[in-house]
Protein backbone atom coordinates (compact mmCIF):
# COMPACT_ATOMS: atom_id res chain seq x y z
CA UNK A 1 0.00 0.00 0.00
CA UNK A 2 1.00 3.57 -0.45
CA UNK A 3 2.81 5.76 2.43
CA UNK A 4 2.75 9.13 0.54
CA UNK A 5 0.78 11.44 -0.33
CA UNK A 6 1.60 11.37 -3.92
CA UNK A 7 1.39 7.50 -3.78
CA UNK A 8 -2.11 7.35 -2.37
CA UNK A 9 -2.73 10.26 -4.73
CA UNK A 10 -2.20 8.15 -7.66
CA UNK A 11 -3.98 5.11 -6.30
CA UNK A 12 -7.09 7.22 -6.29
CA UNK A 13 -6.54 8.26 -9.63
CA UNK A 14 -5.85 4.85 -11.28
CA UNK A 15 -8.79 4.05 -9.82
CA UNK A 16 -10.93 6.47 -10.79
CA UNK A 17 -9.41 5.54 -14.68
CA UNK A 18 -10.53 1.84 -14.07
CA UNK A 19 -14.42 3.16 -12.63
CA UNK A 20 -14.33 5.56 -15.95
CA UNK A 21 -13.74 2.58 -18.44
CA UNK A 22 -16.38 -0.17 -16.42
CA UNK A 23 -19.69 -0.80 -17.49
CA UNK A 24 -22.13 1.07 -15.80
CA UNK A 25 -20.27 4.49 -16.86
CA UNK A 26 -19.89 3.73 -20.03
CA UNK A 27 -23.89 2.34 -20.38
CA UNK A 28 -24.36 5.99 -19.21
CA UNK A 29 -22.09 7.14 -21.84
CA UNK A 30 -23.03 5.34 -24.90
CA UNK A 31 -25.80 7.06 -26.21
CA UNK A 32 -26.47 8.32 -29.70
CA UNK A 33 -25.38 11.78 -29.51
CA UNK A 34 -22.51 13.33 -31.45
CA UNK A 35 -19.86 15.07 -30.35
CA UNK A 36 -17.55 16.89 -33.00
CA UNK A 37 -19.25 14.61 -35.77
CA UNK A 38 -18.19 11.71 -33.56
CA UNK A 39 -20.32 8.96 -31.24
CA UNK A 40 -20.33 10.17 -27.18
CA UNK A 41 -18.21 6.52 -26.93
CA UNK A 42 -15.78 7.64 -28.99
CA UNK A 43 -14.92 11.22 -26.81
CA UNK A 44 -15.28 9.35 -23.69
CA UNK A 45 -12.30 6.26 -25.25
CA UNK A 46 -9.89 8.95 -26.55
CA UNK A 47 -10.63 10.77 -22.97
CA UNK A 48 -9.94 7.35 -20.64
CA UNK A 49 -6.64 7.01 -22.67
CA UNK A 50 -5.53 10.59 -22.45
CA UNK A 51 -6.24 10.56 -19.13
CA UNK A 52 -4.20 7.87 -18.59
CA UNK A 53 -1.04 8.81 -20.35
CA UNK A 54 -1.48 11.61 -18.23
CA UNK A 55 -1.69 9.37 -15.18
CA UNK A 56 1.53 7.86 -16.22
CA UNK A 57 3.26 10.80 -16.64
CA UNK A 58 2.53 12.38 -13.39
CA UNK A 59 3.25 9.68 -11.62
CA UNK A 60 6.88 9.15 -13.08
CA UNK A 61 6.96 12.84 -12.21
CA UNK A 62 5.91 12.49 -8.76
CA UNK A 63 7.31 9.36 -7.80
CA UNK A 64 11.19 9.83 -8.77
CA UNK A 65 13.43 8.69 -7.18
CA UNK A 66 16.50 10.46 -5.98
CA UNK A 67 20.48 8.73 -7.66
CA UNK A 68 21.24 8.00 -3.97
CA UNK A 69 18.12 6.60 -3.27
CA UNK A 70 18.18 3.68 -6.24
CA UNK A 71 18.59 0.38 -5.02
CA UNK A 72 20.48 -0.43 -8.32
CA UNK A 73 23.54 2.00 -8.29
CA UNK A 74 24.41 1.65 -4.92
CA UNK A 75 25.37 -1.50 -3.27
CA UNK A 76 28.09 -3.62 -3.37
CA UNK A 77 27.68 -4.74 -6.72
CA UNK A 78 28.00 -1.49 -8.51
CA UNK A 79 30.61 -0.19 -11.23
CA UNK A 80 32.94 -2.90 -11.53
CA UNK A 81 32.87 -4.22 -7.78
CA UNK A 82 31.30 -7.81 -8.99
CA UNK A 83 34.37 -7.97 -11.75
CA UNK A 84 36.57 -7.72 -8.39
CA UNK A 85 35.04 -9.89 -6.65
CA UNK A 86 34.78 -12.71 -8.78
CA UNK A 87 38.53 -12.30 -10.69
CA UNK A 88 41.42 -15.24 -10.15
CA UNK A 89 43.75 -13.47 -7.23
CA UNK A 90 46.91 -12.75 -8.95
CA UNK A 91 50.43 -13.94 -7.82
Amino acid sequence: MPSTWRGWSLLVIFLLLVVMGIWPVIGWINQQTLLWGMPSLIIWSYLIIFACSGAMLLGNCLLRRRRDDDPLTKGPLTRGSLAKETEAPRD
